[in-house]
């Protein structure tokens, strides 16, 4: 159950029943500055225990197509090898320098 927050002005709330019907559980609500560090879907992925949306509908399967895409292992290299490409820069700069007269 997806519901906003008695506590906390346009907060949003996740609640669930447990095993037992008489069992309810909910989270602190979920402030509008969380949802944009990490969106609904990719917190609700990290409750691995939340299956299911009402009645019978599987989590991945409604909100699948909004789950944020991991990296790829390509623009993690690419990221990498940027990074030091500017090192390698900054060390030329700094050889040039440490050699120069400033004055």
């Amino acid at each position: 159950l997806l519901r906003f927050s008695d506590s906390e002005l346009g907060g949003l709330t996740v609640a669930w029943a447990g095993s037992n019907d008489s069992d309810a559980y909910s989270l602190h609500p979920f402030s509008a500055k969380d949802l944009s560090i990490r969106n609904l879907a990719d917190r609700l992925l990290d409750l691995p225990y939340l299956t299911k949306l009402y009645p019978d509908i599987d989590k991945n399967q409604a909100f699948g197509k909004y789950y944020t895409q991991p990296p790829s292992i390509y623009q993690f290299l690419f990221k990498k090898k940027n990074v030091l490409h500017k090192l390698h820069f900054l060390k030329l700069l700094f050889k040039m320098f440490q050699f120069t007269k400033l004055f």
